[in-house]
């Protein structure tokens, strides 16, 4: 019986160390796959500028005084009168060009979803026109005392070059990234001076007595410059492609509105030195763009480094 159990455990311990001996063959636990890195939000100043073209929309045109509201009335030096009232006056066909646009700012990008900057823009090349007809009608009587009904017609041709100074406030929401790729919206706020240039005013003069049409009289003169400053507000939507850690390219929409616009003073000059256009200072209202541009933005700086965290130690099974 004493053998018995002497060559049980004998067994045991064989099978034991025939074990231990096929684990130390085998090959070590491969390491672990290391944990991917935690990349650090960039924050910090940059610079930027963009250049694009905005598409205006046609101005709602009125004039200071309002003809409607004088009177046409007269009596000339021969002593015919003339007797009436202003009763229509439009605009036609106003209309303003595309506008090409150039814009610097500085920002500071405050996590991976916020930015802000302001910029100032410079936005010029917009040509102006417009057409508008003032008519009024009434009795002429002759200085012998002969009444007949008379009406007068007064055509504008305006032309000119509408260029605006903006700065804006601008705060922008990021999107996330997805390749490379940020879509973001964003909005903004500030002021604009917008100024007509070179404005001029040809057209022409008529007159009809009794049903009897006179000889059209040439009008014409020019504007002073006019200066008008606004508020102005802007809604965006674009994309932001990563070209450098410190470089990105975007391109983008935005709805800006500019508020309104005038000419200086009119100057009356007529072929024949009369004073016969249209005293009136020309106001536009409603003036809005939409734009699109491409720019940069350079940020200050190195982007931080990524943070790495260390694996964990490989476990260690005792037998």
């Amino acid at each position: 019986m004493g053998s018995l159990k002497a060559l049980f455990i004998a067994g045991v311990v064989a099978t034991g160390a025939t074990a231990a001996a096929r684990a130390a063959d085998l090959p070590p636990a491969p390491p672990l796959e290391p944990v991917a890195p935690a990349v650090a939000e960039f924050s910090g100043w940059y610079l930027r500028a963009d250049v694009g073209v905005g598409v205006n929309a046609d101005p709602k045109l009125s004039t200071t005084p309002n003809p409607l509201n004088g009177n046409p009335s007269f009596t000339d030096a021969a002593g015919n009168t003339y007797v009436g009232a202003f009763n229509s006056y439009n605009f036609f066909k106003p209309s303003l060009g595309a506008s090409g646009f150039v814009d610097i700012g500085v920002g500071y990008q405050f996590n991976n979803w916020f930015r802000a900057d302001i910029t100032g823009e410079y936005r010029g090349g917009s040509s102006f026109s417009a057409l508008d007809t003032l008519n009024d009608s009434g009795t002429f009587t002759t200085a012998a005392g002969v009444a007949s009904p008379a009406s007068h017609s007064l055509r504008n041709f305006y032309k000119g070059t509408l260029s605006s100074i903006v700065l804006l406030a601008n705060g922008y929401i990021d999107l996330g990234t997805w390749y490379g790729i940020t879509p973001y919206i964003g909005a903004g706020v500030g002021g604009t001076q917008n100024s007509l240039r070179d404005t001029t005013d040809t057209g022409f003069f008529s007159t009809v007595v009794g049903g009897v049409s006179g000889a059209p009289s040439p009008t014409g003169g020019f504007f002073s410059d006019g200066n008008k400053t606004n508020l102005a507000w802007a809604v965006m939507a674009g994309l932001g492609y990563q070209v450098t850690p410190n470089v990105k390219l975007e391109m983008g929409y935005r709805y800006l509105n500019l508020g309104e616009f005038k000419s200086g003073t009119p100057h009356c000059a007529n072929p024949d030195g009369t004073f016969s256009c249209a005293p009136f200072i020309l106001h536009g209202k409603e003036l809005a763009s939409n734009d699109f541009r491409i720019g940069m933005r350079w940020m200050f700086g190195a982007p931080p480094p990524p943070v790495y965290e260390a694996p964990p130690e490989p476990i260690v099974r005792k037998y």
